[in-house]
């Protein structure tokens, strides 16, 4: 699949360690994001449709591999029982090194620039450099987002930055933006 690019906005609170909470809890109850086994689910009870592409695809890679075949419908029954366990705190158990493509890949706030899924605060100096302002707008932020390379402040797979956007010279939300996946 390949490491994803990502920003979220959520509203502005005093404590960015809450606002990065609140946040990963909305993504994880919206259900928008990349799950392993949830699309583990899907692939399972396509296989186990006899005439379908994925039944063939199933077929022909035990075939090649010359091994026995584990039963699709046992699979698919340990991967329900899973996802009925799944929380937002053991998703990234299951997630066969793909993670979640988002902030869900995202545990706590750090200090450091390549803390493993930390995200990082941008030093003011990076905001002036970034956004030609100290107070950018949620506008600003997206239309910077979409030019290369996409995640600001992010040396390292697995990290992200955030930063407080700003509306009529107020604080108005928090932008987190950063890179994950396999």
């Amino acid at each position: 699949m390949g490491a994803s690019g990502w920003i979220y906005f959520t509203p502005y609170q005093a404590d960015s360690e809450k606002a990065l909470a609140d946040l990963r809890q909305h993504v994880y109850d919206s259900g928008d994001f990349y799950n392993y086994l949830a699309r583990t689910k899907e692939y399972l009870e396509a296989v186990l449709k006899p005439e379908s592409e994925a039944r063939k695809e199933w077929d022909s890679m035990w075939s090649l591999s010359h091994r026995i075949p584990q039963d699709p419908a046992e699979r698919l029954q340990v991967v329900i029982r899973q996802l009925e366990k799944q929380t937002l705190d053991t998703i990234h158990l299951h997630d066969e090194g793909s993670g979640t493509q988002g902030i869900l890949d995202i545990r706590f706030i750090t200090q450091g620039y390549d803390d493993i899924f930390g995200a990082r605060k941008l030093h003011m100096k990076e905001i002036q450099s970034i956004f030609g302002t100290s107070q950018p707008t949620h506008e600003q932020v997206e239309a910077a987002f979409n030019r290369p390379p996409g995640a600001f402040g992010i040396n390292k797979k697995w990290t992200a930055s955030y930063f407080v956007v700003y509306r009529d010279n107020q604080p108005s939300e928090y932008c987190f933006s950063g890179v994950s996946g396999d």
